[in-house]
């Protein structure tokens, strides 16, 4: 425009000069008539729009078209980004180094007297694609503040519950053609989909291995889909990594129940569960979880070796604890014992005894202390906020009866002609109608009316052939003795299967017609096909006898629940010990008082060790594992009068056992004590090696060799649970917390039980769960609390970009 602006002047210098002046021609000129025009510049590549990916070969093209030069190239031609600012220069050139993001992406080419001119266009540089297949992906930011610390290989849960995200209208109704990437948009990361729904109520459950994690910085990676012709692209073994020796999502369901291998493990061990659930119920934390009914339903995995773990271990489950359960921890106090001290042990750690209510002595595992007789009375009732055991030092009975022995029919054949039936109604509803009958029928006492929280005594009874039956319309406690200060022993309800060990001899009644027996002794001897009517009683014969706990371990297994056991006192001790179903063997022992010896009978065991409170082995013993129904027998022997165990051990055995011990103190009374085991609900367990159990009420406990800790936990909402153990030392954590620790040391018991998640021994847990993961290695607290975090608040472990189109 300067050229133009200038003719213009000179134009009207000649006609001001010609017009006023008179000038002659020798006074001007007329300048040239070309314009000098700016260049026209045009970009012809790539396109004005254009998504390229990231780190790819850019070719830019362009040209510039001077009216008086020609055509400019070379360094005529400059190409800048409002990125990256100068790129290239001259009508053509290649760049793979653009920066992420939307370039406005400008040529000006400038002729040789300076005159310029310029184009424009704007480009996206995104991250690459994954393959041209898949039309559809989101970016996924997971935030740094969610993370404690950085972790390796996590596997991050990702939840999409919008119904609104494109994903269900773009992605295959199956989900099978869903993949993730790195932030490099193509590096393929392990993932494992666990739900996917595009139709109704729209969901997406999906877990994805993370290589890096950082707690400094948002990671980034992408979801993509739309791909019609995909396979399925999960690697669901990939995501777990070799730490994991089982992960259980306790996502499946098929009706009935014995269906082998349905509850599947998402790692490389495929120790996958049988399953023996009959409740219907899938409310879970995830997505799906598990209901189990706290009557029979639990789910097997086995016994592979992944799961043999000696070492580090960390046991994880989100369990639902029921607003209701029975009160296992708790005892009712009867005459026999309400004039004598109690000795107490806890199988975990802070565990406040109370009595009535009112806390007494707070006990940490293995730790011992003694209720007095003068802050106890008839009707007394002593409890725990976790499990323990306990008993009395009472010369007629040392046995305290368990809430859970409350029946309404028990029946014995005491084997000695005076007989002192106690009994409690601590529970109601309402009064207990009470009758004691002899062999023929013939009422021994009663009917008695027991009001609620109130208990009785018979007084003297003669039956004559030492057979009773007792009747009651609502459950009750009872507790038998002889007139003198011998025989004393609990009364459990009449059972089908007994389990137990000889002394002087067995003695059993039989409380129904037409009850087939099999007799089973630990040494291969048997009597089967026995057949007995109501009134009956019976010696058991076979097996070997003896003192000291070295008789045979017997197994009664009878065609209806009618039958009820002791073994008489042996010849230096001074009471019975009470036959116990199978429902109330146990892999744990907590021993309240010093003993002389300790026995066991097991169902299908071989092996028991003796610990102490810091998890050193005192003693252990491995006998030759007899086949159902044979009883295995292991006794660990001491010498008469000779305190084998200090108060405050634990005996943990590789299968469900029957135990008892002979006590013994400075005052020689060497009574017979039957050993009530560790009875919580089982979480996950493998037997007395490891196990997450609850307490009704409130309490998770978490056992590494039978020695327990302890942590609250509240009712009826989803709780993330975690044992770890690491060789030295147990915690326990809650929604990500740790709650409580202990000093531990030693092995891990390798025992041949099979993991199990739903029960414990015969104890079942009475909720749900889901999520449930056993690691042979001891994760570290960040770890676990990431975990929850991711969990529990997906949402905001994770945001979405919006879709991006190929």
């Amino acid at each position: 425009m300067k050229h133009i602006s200038a003719n213009i002047r000179n134009l009207f210098a000649i006609f001001f000069c010609l017009a006023l002046l008179g000038c002659g021609s020798s006074n001007w000129s007329v300048p040239g008539s070309s314009v000098n025009s700016p260049p026209v510049v045009v970009i012809t590549g790539p396109l004005d729009g254009s998504i390229l990916d990231e780190g790819t070969v850019i070719t830019f093209t362009g040209t510039a078209q001077d009216a008086d030069e020609g055509a400019l190239s070379g360094a005529f031609l400059v190409w800048t980004s409002d990125i990256n600012g100068q790129i290239g220069t001259g009508t053509t050139f290649d760049i793979t180094t653009l920066s992420r993001g939307v370039h406005v992406i400008t040529l000006t080419a400038t002729d040789a007297s300076g005159e310029s001119g310029t184009a424009s266009i704007t480009i996206t540089i995104r991250i690459p694609w994954f393959g041209a297949q898949w039309g559809f992906r989101q970016q996924i930011t997971i935030s740094a503040s969610m993370a404690p610390s950085d972790q390796t290989d996590f596997p991050a849960f990702v939840k999409i519950t919008d119904q609104l995200n494109p994903l269900f209208d773009n992605a295959q109704a199956d989900g099978d053609d869903i993949l993730f990437t790195a932030d490099d948009g193509v590096s393929k990361l392990d993932h494992e989909v666990e739900y996917y729904q595009s139709t109704g109520t729209e969901e997406l459950d999906a877990w994805v291995r993370i290589a890096n994690l950082s707690s400094t910085s948002d990671t980034v990676i992408y979801m993509y889909y739309g791909n019609s012709g995909a396979l399925n692209q999960e690697n669901v073994n990939g995501v777990w990594d070799a730490g994991f020796a089982g992960v259980w999502h306790l996502k499946e369901e098929q009706a009935g129940t014995g269906n082998l291998g349905l509850y599947r493990d998402s790692t490389t061990n495929n120790n996958h569960g049988d399953d023996y659930v009959s409740a219907t119920g899938q409310d879970g934390q995830i997505n799906s979880g598990q209901e189990f009914d706290g009557v029979s339903d639990y789910v097997d995995f086995g016994n592979d070796a992944s799961l043999d773990i000696t070492g580090g271990i960390t046991i994880e489950a989100w369990v639902k604890p029921a607003l209701s359960g029975f009160d296992r921890a708790r005892y009712v106090i009867d005459s026999v014992h309400a004039s004598s001290d109690i000795d107490v042990v806890s199988y975990v750690d802070n565990n406040v005894i109370s009595v009535d209510g009112s806390p007494y002595i707070t006990l940490n595992a293995g730790q011992t202390g003694t209720i007095g007789s003068s802050d106890i009375s008839q009707g007394s009732e002593i409890g725990g906020t976790g499990p323990f055991a306990l008993a009395s030092r009472s010369t007629i009975g040392d046995e305290m009866v368990p809430a859970t022995f409350a029946g309404i029919e028990f029946v014995y054949d005491a084997g000695r002609s005076v007989q002192y039936l106690y009994f409690c109604n601590p529970f109601g509803p309402g009064n207990a109608d009470i009758t004691v009958y002899n062999s023929a029928g013939g009422i021994l006492w009663g009917p008695e009316i027991l009001a609620q929280g109130d208990c009785t005594s018979t007084g003297a009874l003669n039956p004559g052939d030492d057979y009773y039956r007792v009747l009651s319309d609502i459950p009750i406690l009872g507790q038998a003795d002889n007139s003198t200060t011998i025989d004393g022993y609990v009364m459990y309800p009449i059972a089908d299967d007994l389990w137990g060990i000889r002394s002087n001899g067995v003695y059993a009644g039989v409380a129904k017609d037409s009850t087939t027996v099999d007799m089973y002794a630990s040494d291969g001897s048997s009597l089967t096909g026995n057949i007995y009517n109501q009134g009956d009683s019976f010696i058991v014969n076979i097996g070997s006898s003896g003192s000291d706990g070295v008789g045979s371990a017997i197994h009664l297994n009878a065609s209806q629940s009618a039958l009820g056991a002791i073994q008489q006192a042996d010849s230096d001790g001074g009471e019975s010990t009470t036959f116990l179903p199978n429902s109330e063997l146990s892999y744990v022992f907590a021993v309240p008082q010093p003993s002389e010896y300790i026995a066991l009978a097991l169902n299908e065991g071989s092996k028991c060790v003796v610990y102490d409170s810091a998890g050193n082995i005192l003693d252990q013993e491995t006998t030759t594992q007899q086949t159902y129904p044979y009883p295995s027998k292991i006794l660990f022997a001491g010498a008469d009068y000779v305190q084998k165990f200090p108060a405050g051990v634990f005996v943990v055995c590789d299968a469900p056992a029957y135990a008892y011990y002979e006590r013994i103190d400075t005052g020689l009374d060497t009574d017979e004590v039957n050993l009530w085991g560790l009875r919580d609900l089982g979480i996950v367990s493998k037997g007395g090696a490891y196990a997450l159990t609850y307490s009704p009420g409130g309490k998770v406990n978490g056992f590494v060799n039978g020695i327990g800790i302890s942590a609250d936990v509240s009712l009826d909402v989803w709780s993330h649970l975690v044992l770890t153990y690491n060789g030295s030392e147990q915690k326990i954590y809650v929604d990500g917390v740790p709650i409580a620790t202990r000093n531990l040391s030693g092995l891990i018991l390798d025992v041949t039980t099979n993991l199990e998640i739903g029960r414990f021994a015969n104890w079942y847990f009475n909720s749900s769960m889901d999520e449930v993961r056993v690691s042979d290695v001891d994760r570290s607290a960040d770890w676990i609390l990431t975990e929850y975090n991711n969990q529990s608040n997906p949402a905001g472990f994770l945001t979405f970009g919006a879709e991006e189109v190929l």
